[in-house]
């Protein structure tokens, strides 16, 4: 994982997929090449974008977006409008709603669309930089931001879409961080890398981030990577094999809502505001090289397959 390279090349390397170079560790280095050729494989599904106007034409309300998906009023609220905040929506909400899962749709959709490395930069939104970025990976990010006078501005675990624009921070607590992953559809298995970073950001997060990924995530990351390794307790890679069937965390059922975290919902249920607004629209971000296009990985899987190569 690139810490200190220019954003646009740490964006290109890391958005939504495994980094682009993963330190070799093991017997010869096969863990990490069987590591880069799985994650080579992921599922990312059908494109579930269309244009602003046919996503706006076609979006639900929150009462027909529950009766026809059984959501709770908080989710609902959260997967039409609250991911979406001053950013706009181009997710395809007739082929979501046309879909067998309209939750699991909507999710898939959100994560593809902040993963579209052809998306619009924003002249009114804050975007991550070199100076407040401890790290990345995929979706995820550390990070820290202080003034002129070193005093901390903003800091800990933000969502980041494609290009390293904010979208929302992640949450303080395991249960926040899994819950604002699963709605926007991004496998918070992805921000085990960060896990040997976070103490650098706030003392009590590192232990909170690692239990959100989970040993399954941190035993993959553990093995890819000695300063994971470095940080990860040996308990939670002990047996963490046995938990390798972790369910696919796009069709998983949604966290519980932590208290304090359920984003603002639309006031009419009726209502179909565009560009809703988002706490992230600060000052200009820099512009960054496209990135890879989407990925969703099935962490099972994935260890599966490189404990069958690590075993031959």
């Amino acid at each position: 994982m690139e810490l200190n390279a220019p954003g646009a090349a740490r964006a290109a390397q890391t958005v939504y997929s495994t980094p682009a170079e993963t330190p070799a560790t093991g017997d010869d280095g096969r863990f990490a090449d069987a590591l880069q050729a799985v994650s080579a494989t992921v599922q990312s599904g059908p494109a579930l974008l269309t244009t602003a106007a046919l996503s706006a034409a076609h979006r639900p309300d929150i009462k027909t977006f529950m009766d026809s998906s059984g959501a709770s009023f908080e989710d609902a609220a959260e997967l039409l409008y609250g991911v979406v905040g001053s950013n706009t929506d181009t997710r395809d909400w007739q082929a979501i709603m046309a879909s067998g899962d309209p939750v699991t749709a909507a999710r898939r959709a959100t994560g593809q669309m902040y993963g579209d490395p052809g998306a619009a930069l924003r002249e009114d939104a804050a975007y991550l930089g070199d100076a407040d970025t401890v790290a990345r990976s995929g979706p995820f990010a550390l990070r820290q931001l202080k003034n002129d006078d070193g005093e901390l501005v903003d800091g800990g675990l933000k969502l980041v879409d494609a290009h390293g624009l904010l979208l929302r921070d992640a949450g303080r607590d395991a249960a926040s961080m899994r819950r604002n992953a699963w709605l926007f559809g991004m496998d918070i298995a992805q921000a085990a890398p960060l896990v040997a970073h976070a103490a650098q950001v706030d003392a009590g997060l590192q232990a909170q981030l690692r239990e959100a990924v989970g040993p399954v995530a941190m035993s993959t990351a553990t093995a890819a990577s000695p300063a994971v390794a470095a940080s990860a307790p040996a308990s939670l890679v002990d047996g963490a094999i046995d938990g390798m069937d972790a369910v696919d965390p796009l069709v998983e059922s949604a966290p519980a809502e932590p208290a304090g975290e359920l984003a603002a919902a639309a006031g009419d249920s009726s209502a179909t505001p565009a560009d809703e607004g988002d706490a992230s629209t600060v000052a200009s971000g820099q512009a960054a090289q496209p990135a890879a296009a989407p990925a969703f990985i099935d962490t099972a899987s994935v260890l599966q397959s490189l404990m069958k190569l690590v075993d031959s």
